[in-house]
């Protein structure tokens, strides 16, 4: 759990997502859209449940907690932004926006 000394320092905005987070994750992960921000020069945002091993949230937790100014949010996506910048690099293109659903829930094994 963050500090509460680090969710004050949070913006009220992050602190929403957080605890949205921990919410879908306590019942089994999803994926939901949230409202977009009504202060204006704001950009929508759109909620991703992931379920991760349990000591790679406590080390994405530690970073934050002894980062000032970081929060989850920003952490997640930061790393994942570098990452797809990565795979389109390697792919020579971006990847195509909009189509149809995502696949969810664990890979299929095919022994």
């Amino acid at each position: 759990m963050i500090a509460g000394k680090k969710v004050k320092r949070a913006t009220r905005s992050a602190g929403r997502v957080v605890q949205q987070l921990q919410s879908v994750e306590a019942k089994g992960g999803a994926t939901r859209r949230t409202p977009a921000p009504t202060a204006a020069g704001r950009n929508e945002t759109e909620q991703i449940a992931v379920r991760v091993p349990a000591g790679f949230a406590r080390r994405v937790r530690s970073a934050v907690r002894f980062t000032p100014d970081l929060t989850i949010t920003e952490l997640v996506v930061r790393a994942v932004g570098a990452e797809i910048d990565r795979i389109e690099h390697k792919r020579r293109e971006p990847f195509p926006t909009g189509g149809g659903p995502v696949r969810r829930g664990r890979p299929v094994r095919r022994d």
